[in-house]
């Protein structure tokens, strides 16, 4: 088949030093005729995608990211899912990010459009963006890294060259106008206004991209600012240590074999069959059907993935500090979400007891001081007071009054 032969040719001559040149020139090629309108709609000239004889289809996730790449690999991936002669979907993954436009909404779709069983084989880098998607792809399906690819840098950054020196010395003046209400526009990052700008978005960008591989790779924020690198990258064996892949494989051939292993009938009842062994009897079949142990851990991974998600859902329910602390130990205890949803709510329930009995405590103590105010309050006497001439003679005529009356 003419498309299995082209792919086939790239796959070897990207291991071909001496041909580099010409596959540079062939991916320029075809971004340039993308970007004329040439081959607009013509995804499968770049990113592969045609089906090998057993119904896997390759995506090639290479080079420098940009919105419209994330945007074709989008549709291409629709384009799949609704082609009956794909049974699956390998992702190759060789890229050190690209822009963050475009890139959340891309990831989005790739976590949770694909039904497909599919993969992800990272042959040389996944940084930045690129490892953003690989773990998108990943979930559902499993994340295999090549022992020599690099891994991580987790993060978003903006470069800003000040060329206004060399300008000046070529006699050339930059002067920006602003409409009347857009004087924050484009703040220039020379300014503090300008940087506290920037550094905030920088960090709204961070928060986003940092949520979605947590819920990825089914853990938390924190857990990706820990164990995630905060920005350095690793060799597939460290990564694997941190999480941030879930193989680590000597070629591409693994991450074949696990798609395989998803496409083929009859896994299902020979997993049921392996329910009553012993320990040692499950482990020799697992050896002996590499393909059942795929089957078995995409299983625990996809599960493991939603019982984490599902706690980290429960943030929201909690109304105390005691009530997240719960989830978090939940989360790393390996508790269900059923078991955890009791301890929150019991969690909550003592709490909403503690903040009455506070509010009763307050109310009685309130009451015991006014009491108590009123009780010590002393008596005090009507302070008479010094008699005016007026009343002198009043009282003296009315003496002379009753004593004549008397007589």
């Amino acid at each position: 088949m003419e498309g299995e032969d082209r792919y086939t040719d790239k796959i070897v001559l990207a291991c071909d030093r001496d041909k580099e040149a010409t596959i540079l020139k062939e991916v320029v090629d075809y971004e340039k005729s993308a970007r004329d309108g040439v081959r607009e709609n013509d995804f499968y000239s770049f990113w592969g995608g045609v089906p090998t004889k057993d119904g896997i289809a390759m995506l090639s996730v290479n080079d420098t990211l940009f919105r419209r790449m994330y945007k074709q690999l989008s549709a291409l991936v629709e384009q799949l899912e609704a082609d009956d002669s794909v049974k699956g979907i390998l992702f190759t993954v060789d890229s050190p990010g690209g822009m963050f436009s475009g890139a959340i909404p891309c990831a989005e779709m790739l976590a949770t459009q694909i039904s497909k069983p599919h993969a992800v084989y990272v042959g040389g880098l996944a940084c930045s963006a690129a490892y953003l998607l690989s773990s998108a792809i990943a979930v559902g399906g499993r994340l295999f890294a090549d022992k020599s690819s690099i891994i991580g840098s987790i993060g978003v950054e903006v470069s800003y060259l000040d060329m206004s020196g060399m300008l000046g010395k070529m006699g050339i003046t930059r002067r920006v106008f602003h409409s009347a209400h857009a004087g924050k526009k484009n703040l220039s990052p020379e300014t503090d206004e300008g940087k506290a700008n920037l550094q905030k978005e920088l960090d709204e960008d961070e928060d986003l991209f940092i949520d979605c591989i947590a819920r990825y790779r089914g853990t938390s924020k924190d857990g990706v600012y820990e164990k995630f690198g905060q920005g350095l990258t690793f060799h597939a064996a460290e990564a694997l240590e941190r999480g941030m892949v879930d193989q680590v494989c000597d070629g591409i051939e693994d991450a074949f074999d696990y798609i395989r292993a998803s496409v083929e009938d009859g896994g299902e009842e020979e997993l049921m069959d392996l329910k009553d062994m012993k320990t040692e009897e499950f482990q020799t079949a697992l050896q002996a059907r590499p393909d059942l142990k795929a089957s078995i851990v995409q299983e625990a991974v996809q599960a493991e993935r939603a019982r984490v998600a599902t706690l980290a859902s429960y943030k929201s329910l909690a109304q105390c500090a005691g009530a997240e602390t719960v989830i978090e130990n939940a989360i790393r205890d390996g508790q269900s979400p059923e078991e955890a949803l009791k301890g929150i709510i019991a969690e909550n329930n003592h709490a909403k007891e503690l903040a009455e009995k506070a509010k009763e405590d307050a109310s009685a103590s309130l009451s015991r001081s006014a009491a108590a105010a009123v009780a010590n309050t002393p008596v005090v006497s009507p302070i008479s007071q010094p008699k005016t001439e007026a009343d002198i003679i009043h009282e003296g005529m009315s003496a002379f009054f009753k004593k004549k009356e008397e007589n």
